[in-house]
């Protein structure tokens, strides 16, 4: 009976326990809510604070150029400012670096002529044949060994 009743008042402690939490929170979310309505009014004067942003301010007919060849800029004709046409030059540049280019290319093709390497394609032809000639040689030198060697020749005999 004993062991009843104290569960009963467990179960009463809890059950106070949660209404009293629950009424707790009840209050404090009537309460924290202000039912003052906060009004703000402009004034004139002068700035107080400074906002800095950086950005890219592009004009509406705006267009990039590119030129064809690499090189070197010899000289501008129109300056930033100034409104151009099409087919209007705006600058030049320097062809020396496609002269040095097609001078280059024209060096290794000499370079690689056969005129140029008339030297090392004779050399080649001479070991072709001296290989060549070895190859039919080879059979007959097979053949003499063959020999001297059924005749036992060039050694000591008893």
């Amino acid at each position: 009976m004993t062991d009843i009743i104290l569960r009963i008042s467990y179960l009463l402690d809890l059950c106070l326990m949660r209404g009293f939490l629950a009424f707790f929170f009840i209050a404090i979310f009537i309460l924290a809510c202000d039912r003052k309505v906060q009004k703000v009014r402009p004034t004139v004067g002068a700035v107080t604070e400074s906002i800095y942003a950086s950005g890219v301010v592009r004009s509406k007919n705006q267009y990039q150029a590119f030129a064809t060849v690499s090189g070197v800029i010899n000289k501008l004709y129109v300056s930033e400012v100034d409104t151009v046409k099409k087919g209007t030059p705006i600058l030049s540049i320097s062809s020396e670096i496609q002269r040095l280019n097609r001078e280059n290319a024209e060096l290794n093709a000499s370079f690689t002529d056969i005129q140029a390497n008339q030297g090392k394609l004779s050399e080649a032809k001479m070991l072709i044949d001296f290989s060549f000639n070895k190859m039919k040689m080879t059979p007959s030198f097979i053949s003499d060994k063959n020999l001297c060697g059924s005749r036992r020749l060039g050694q000591r005999q008893n």
